[in-house]
């Protein structure tokens, strides 16, 4: 049976899935890893990030209440020249930590917003290219979030091209998505192809990609929110539909 995920098409940036962006941070000293899954959970313990790797690169699917919201999906990132970062990574530490925040909002409903967390850092090594990078996770009681840190970079530096970041759901659920101010498609994943308005100048990225935040409806009506954050620097992240 085919499935469709999406599949993010950005740069270095921190992917957010919020049920109802995270910064890096430093941590303790990496420990040991055993097995190939790890997860984190929320503070009050109802939402599970875990990520898995081994054949085929690192992957992430989150669980609420024992529910699976999200299905293992690919993680990594795409050098300029094509060559994939993370199929091939071996994980070699982690990082746990729990933090007590607030942030106050420019805008808002709420002059005051929670952002207590739990977080796992895991370290990998991709033996073809020698770069070593973290997978930042991150679990809040309203959603989660992940992000690429790199470490070491054979010769100081290194271009990229693209992300492996996908999401893949559940059968069943409807996506509400838009491109450059148009007009909302509401589809399954398979489907997904806004129209943008004003049309597509030659510059812009042309094909069925859908601009952030994306919301997910599942079939009992609970809803999730793709998001970023943090990416003063990075493209903007769009969400295009592949087969899984």
């Amino acid at each position: 049976m085919t499935r469709t995920s999406l599949t993010r098409r950005a740069m270095l940036g921190a992917s957010a899935l919020m049920f109802t962006g995270a910064a890096a941070a430093v941590g303790p000293a990496l420990g040991a890893v055993s097995g190939r899954t790890a997860e984190v959970a929320s503070p009050d313990g109802r939402l599970r990030l875990r990520l898995s790797w081994g054949e085929g690169g690192p992957r992430w699917s989150v669980l609420k209440d024992r529910r699976v919201l999200m299905q293992p999906s690919p993680l990594g990132l795409v050098l300029a020249d094509g060559r994939r970062l993370g199929p091939e990574a071996t994980c070699e530490a982690q990082t746990r930590a729990a933090r007590t925040d607030a942030y106050a909002p420019v805008f808002g409903t709420d002059a005051r917003y929670d952002a207590s967390h739990r977080e796992l850092v895991l370290r990998f090594r991709d033996p073809a290219t020698r770069i070593a990078f973290d997978i930042v996770a991150r679990a809040y009681d309203a959603g989660v979030a992940i992000r690429y840190r790199m470490v070491s970079l054979p010769g100081g530096a290194a271009r990229f091209g693209d992300e492996l970041t996908g999401f893949l759901f559940p059968p069943g659920v409807t996506l509400y998505a838009s491109r450059d101010e148009g007009d909302y498609q509401v589809c399954a994943p398979a489907q997904l192809a806004p129209v943008a308005d004003p049309p597509l100048t030659e510059s812009a990225d042309h094909g069925p990609f859908a601009d952030l935040p994306v919301t997910v409806k599942f079939g009992d009506g609970a809803c999730a929110l793709i998001t970023e954050s943090d990416r003063q620097v990075y493209p903007r992240a769009q969400l295009v539909a592949q087969d899984d």
